[in-house]
């Protein structure tokens, strides 16, 4: 296994793990021993992106961008020190969306950056309240945010060209928190801590409720969903019947991180990471650390850790990880 520890703030090269592919089946630590903001990682077809709160050991907060093997970084954003980011990435074609706190964390800003590199740009200011869940539409990005008094959580959508804000969908007593969303077929979907949305043209619709949904994809016509107390499920994006994946183990240790990635479906069941293939599970990852995303792609599984196993230290320090794991041998 390779673990490499960064020293630079933007552009440092990590040791490889050899010249050729990884085996089947290897946990290679692609970022080690650094204070990673977990909940703020994606990939796309080239690179990765995520958070870290101290890059340097000075105190820069950056907003990364590397290759999906875990070098050529370059910095898209960076937090003065004291800021805060949110939870959740989002990107389209050209420009990768975040948030992260504005002076005494009075507001939030909607930043946008372009995936090749440049200056980041404030496409909005949000409500001080906590972002949760990001995702775009062809011309608009929609950020969740958590309640804070006196405001209700909701989803705020803001037109990528103009900066112009609307509110997408408010929270009534008993919808709960955003936590995750999901765009496709003119539908917005939310996850909160208590339900599942659907925002549609002709409606809001309530796909399922009574428990926590945690993370929300996308793929091939499927919304796919974890469900707290239950599972991961599936349903079409049109709408329709739900079909459960996977059931989750009668534990109380419930993060609801999953990815999709062909017929392969990673699911974060602590300590492990299984694998979900033709309804049969088998464990790929023995201990994950305390895991808030899976993003699967092209046969290899990428998780981010607030801390991984054997790490100096605890939350908030040098402990934080991304991993990935190749597709075990069939």
């Amino acid at each position: 296994m390779c673990r490499v520890a960064l020293a630079a703030a933007i552009a440092v090269g990590l040791a490889a793990c050899g010249d050729n592919e990884p085996e089947c089946g290897t946990v290679e630590v692609l970022i080690g021993e650094h204070n990673v903001w977990s909940p703020m990682f994606a990939i796309d077809e080239r690179f990765m992106y995520y958070a870290d709160y101290d890059i340097d050991g000075f105190g820069t907060a950056l907003v990364i961008r590397a290759s999906r093997d875990g070098g050529g970084l370059v910095a898209l954003g960076q937090l003065d020190y004291g800021e805060m980011f949110g939870n959740g990435l989002a990107y389209d074609e050209t420009n990768l969306f975040w948030t992260g706190s504005g002076q005494e964390q009075t507001y939030f800003a909607l930043n946008e950056t372009p995936r090749a590199g440049g200056p980041p740009y404030t496409l909005a200011y949000l409500p001080g309240c906590v972002p949760f869940g990001m995702t775009t539409s062809a011309t608009e990005v929609f950020a969740g945010m958590a309640s804070c008094d006196p405001l209700p959580s909701r989803v705020t959508a803001v037109d990528k060209a103009t900066g112009m804000k609307r509110i997408a969908w408010e929270a009534g007593m008993f919808d709960g928190d955003v936590r995750a969303l999901a765009y496709a077929d003119d539908t917005l979907f939310i996850g909160t801590t208590i339900a599942l949305f659907a925002i549609r043209p002709s409606g809001t619709n309530v796909i399922t409720a009574g428990s926590p949904i945690r993370h929300l994809e996308i793929h091939g016509g499927y919304l796919y969903y974890s469900e707290e107390h239950y599972g991961v499920f599936r349903t079409p994006t049109t709408g329709g019947p739900r079909e459960q994946l996977y059931e989750y183990a009668p534990t109380n240790d419930r993060q609801g991180a999953f990815s999709v990635d062909g017929d392969d479906l990673y699911v974060a069941e602590p300590p492990h990471m299984l694998r979900v293939r033709n309804g049969s599970a088998q464990i790929i990852v023995n201990d994950l650390g305390s895991v808030s995303e899976i993003a699967a792609s092209d046969g290899y599984a990428w998780w981010s850790a607030l801390v991984y196993p054997n790490a100096p230290g605890g939350f908030d320090t040098f402990s934080g990880a991304i991993a990935r794991v190749a597709r075990p041998c069939d």
